[in-house]
């Protein structure tokens, strides 16, 4: 951690070409929002879905057809293991489209401080407010920020400085994002 003139900590990230795991990234991205979804769906979504839907197949094989609840446990089925396939090859699809931008493996420096955010790589360099961003949280050896517009930005843990903690900047970085989430709806801002 690093003290400017007492403004506060600063995290430091310098993210070589070795630290960018462009699979593992995509493979975290795909876990990140397949978890976040599966936190926005109610009770009912959650634990009712198949109980109602057996019960939908029971209730039309007494009272229609046995072949037509087969036809729609069938469908149900079907879409069901579709749908686990599709997400299942999400992250390979991603980690292939991260592989085909030159700029997703370009080195960077990243650097976090009481006055928002600083990254710098070869093709591009970005200055963000804490009011950008909405969460940081640590995710197996990555530092994850998400911005306000939804985008995630991932921070390997190897590439922070010497001496410095991922669960330091993420409680700092916390912080920040708090102190100017607060500020912002303050009655005065």
């Amino acid at each position: 951690m690093n003290d400017d003139a007492g403004d506060g900590p600063s995290f430091v990230w310098e993210v070589g070409r070795d630290l960018i795991d462009l699979d593992h990234w995509a493979r975290t991205y795909v876990a990140l929002r397949i978890g976040e979804k599966e936190s926005e769906r109610s009770a009912l979504v959650r634990y009712g879905y198949w109980p109602i839907t057996a019960l939908v197949a029971v209730v039309i094989g007494a009272t229609s057809s046995v072949a037509l609840a087969a036809a729609l446990a069938l469908f149900v089925a079907v879409v069901f293991v579709g749908a686990r396939l599709w997400n299942r090859g999400a992250a390979t699809r991603l980690a292939k489209q991260l592989h085909s931008l030159p700029a997703a493996s370009e080195p960077f420096v990243f650097r976090a401080d009481p006055g928002g955010t600083h990254g710098q790589s070869i093709t591009a360099a970005e200055e963000l407010s804490w009011s950008r961003y909405e969460a940081a949280r640590l995710h197996d050896d990555l530092v994850v920020l998400t911005r306000d517009t939804g985008a995630l930005l991932f921070l390997p843990a190897g590439g922070l400085g010497a001496g410095q903690q991922p669960a330091a900047a993420v409680r700092a970085i916390s912080g920040w994002i708090d102190a100017a989430d607060s500020t912002a709806t303050s009655p005065g801002a």
